[in-house]
């Protein structure tokens, strides 16, 4: 294939749009609801072009009305199955009433039809076996169906064709669905993921659970068009075998291959979206080929790390590098005469929750954990504050954390070092998962010390490359650096090293579809060490369900950095990480306000329930009340990047 040249690179079809507006004495059409950003000045010319396959396959929409409906189902049931079972029972019986429609339905409160139903409100009766209860008897269900709003797909063109701002969220929802409502009847639905033994079967990853291959399904605007993203998904199921042989069972973890193009080609045709009776009725056409996109691969920028090692340099080569006999944990401070390598953990302790792991198994770990810090750079007390600790069966996690973390302060007080306080907590984890959310809101949010949680597996196993990963991780979390640019040192980057520079990243996180009730998550962190521009600090926010603009931006600016905004020396630089196209490397800052996002999700979990997705009326609701602040995280805990 021959490609244009950099300089004639042909734009994109939303610029396109624009400049043939402007030629015409024209103003593209904005939504008075969305900011109009600044264009694109130039395309890139550094490093090699070439073309790269996206894992997008592009669709194509007809121009047709689609109507969304809310459903009420009495008495209410919580399974979507069920849902799904009682609302397709519901079209196979009142066919004549649906006006040969195909609906498609999220499992919880919406309908979409293309094309108007002839009725804007009814009700309806169903009967349903009920297979939990063996088919003995049927249950009689009222199902309301209302008409809520009508989705017109010209403000999607308008939005893909670059003449609209404002993101038609509701008429991609409803596409979405569309696509999906075969693989739902299919495969088994979690969240946007679906999964099946028929995809290959993962293995065994120990506990009497298995690991289960499967898929993740979106559908998304582009700048070429609406493209269905398929990307690789995986989840844990307990194996179907005899309680007394889950009861005994502990096996290792297989890794489960990637997916390669192959996988999501095979996907895709599996499916037959293109002859499937629910993208026909909404006139959607998926094409069967991955997307190709234009791309560079840029030159892999050098790392620096200490003088002290025996390479001082280091040139990334596939966005891979290893660290062996390498000193790391660069902490260059420009200060006279002051050179800090790494951090420094003085007061730490350990709790374990691993009932198959000895108590002298995690006293090796700890003390090989200590000298591996110690050895790469970091200044660590090879001795924890308390002896390690673990629980009875009877306690909490929440109790022993608090009860370890009293008496380290107590200890401390007792050596004359009041007022000084645990700095880093390593917790073992139960073998059975679910309490990593409820450590880190309780450790980040109401005690104020740093984590770092370990796998029984994975602690189990050791090793060197598993002990230079928690150092790393540990070292970023106690306020040092692992690396920086060689280039960000020494000021040769335009427009970050020439004048002060501040670069901010962010995102936000939205609640699983289903859950109507938890908010999205808005994340900003923001450099703190000009030039290096590796530390970053964050803050995190709650705001209304599936809002895209982050609320008060202005306002979390100021707060986060000690700047404030009132400098015209810095640069604010927008990321997000979940681009467009899928990309291959995330850029840190963005990847850092996705972490704290993420954790800050954490933080709600256990306030909020899986209550149904949401409809257009209940989201005018939702906004209408106060959301739900989150937790304020200690100061001594968000200095330091305690999201990674």
């Amino acid at each position: 294939m021959v490609l244009p040249k950099a300089d004639q690179r042909p734009p994109s079809s939303s610029a396109t749009a624009l400049v043939e507006e402007q030629r015409a004495g024209r103003e593209s059409v904005v939504s008075s609801k969305a900011e109009k950003f600044p264009a694109r000045p130039s395309f890139g010319t550094v490093g090699k072009r070439c073309r790269v396959r996206a894992n997008h396959f592009l669709v194509q929409v007809a121009n047709q009305d689609i109507h969304h409906y809310d459903v009420a189902i009495f008495p209410e049931t919580r399974s979507r199955d069920r849902n799904r079972s009682i609302v397709n029972e519901l079209v196979r019986l009142h066919r004549q009433y649906l006006d040969g429609r195909l609906p498609v339905y999220d499992g919880r409160k919406n309908i979409y039809t293309a094309g108007a139903l002839p009725f804007k409100n009814k009700e309806f009766v169903v009967k349903l076996a009920n297979a939990a209860r063996g088919h003995q008897r049927e249950e009689e269900y009222k199902v309301t169906i209302q008409h809520a709003s009508k989705l017109d797909l010209y403000n999607l063109q308008q939005f893909l064709a670059g003449r609209h701002r404002e993101l038609p969220q509701d008429t991609i929802q409803a596409l979405d669905i569309a696509l999906r409502e075969s693989p739902a009847a299919e495969y088994l639905s979690i969240s946007r993921s679906f999964f099946s033994q028929s995809f290959g079967h993962g293995g065994p990853i120990g506990n009497g659970v298995e690991c289960w291959r499967g898929y993740y399904q979106s559908l998304r605007p582009t700048q070429l068009e609406l493209s269905l993203n398929i990307d690789i998904s995986a989840t844990a199921f307990y194996k179907a075998q005899p309680v007394m042989d889950f009861a005994i069972e502990y096996l290792s973890m297989r890794d489960s291959s990637r997916l390669f193009d192959q996988d999501r080609l095979k996907i895709v045709n599996r499916n037959n979206y293109g002859n499937d009776c629910y993208s026909k009725e909404f006139g959607m056409k998926v094409t069967s080929q991955l997307a190709l996109v234009d791309a560079r691969v840029l030159p892999a920028p050098r790392l620096k790390y200490h003088e002290s090692g025996r390479d001082k340099v280091c040139d990334p080569f596939v966005g891979q590098w290893n660290m062996i006999n390498k000193s790391s944990f660069i902490d260059f401070i420009v200060f006279p005469q002051k050179f800090v390598n790494g951090g420094s953990v003085n007061y730490w302790a350990c709790l374990t929750f691993a009932s198959h792991l000895h108590p002298k198994d995690i006293g090796m770990f700890c003390n090989d954990l200590a000298r591996m810090c110690n050895s790469i750079g970091m200044q660590m007390n090879m001795k924890p504050c308390v002896d390690i600790t673990q629980p009875s069966r009877q306690d909490s996690v929440e109790s022993a954390i608090r009860t370890i973390h009293r008496n380290s302060a107590q200890v401390l007080a007792q050596q004359g070092l009041a007022g000084k306080q645990l700095e880093l907590l390593i917790i073992i984890l139960p073998d059975v998962s679910g309490s990593y959310g409820r450590i880190k809101r309780l450790c980040e949010t109401e005690l104020g010390v740093i984590t770092q949680c370990c796998l029984p597996r994975n602690v189990q196993k050791g090793g060197k490359q598993y002990l230079e990963n928690l150092s790393m991780k540990i070292n970023v979390k106690v306020g040092g650096r692992n690396t920086v640019l060689e280039n960000a040192l020494y000021k040769r980057i335009p427009l970050l090293t020439d004048v002060p520079t501040i670069v901010f990243g962010a995102d936000v996180t939205h609640p699983s579809p289903g859950e109507d009730a938890s908010p999205s998550i808005a994340a900003v962190v923001a450099s703190m060490d000009w030039p290096e521009v590796t530390k970053y600090k964050c803050l995190v926010s709650s705001q209304g369900h599936r809002d895209e603009i982050i609320a008060d931006l202005y306002t979390e600016l100021c707060s986060v950095h000690p700047l404030g905004l009132h400098r015209n020396i810095f640069q604010l630089s927008q990321f997000h990480a979940d681009l467009a196209l899928a990309t291959l490397v995330t850029v840190p800052p963005a990847y850092y306000a996705h972490l704290a996002a993420f954790r800050a999700r954490y933080y709600m979990e256990d306030e909020f329930s899986d209550q149904g997705s949401s409809s257009a009326t209940s989201k005018m609701h939702e906004r209408s009340t106060p959301v739900r602040q989150l937790p304020k995280i200690k100061d001594n805990v968000k200095e330091f990047m305690f999201y990674c």
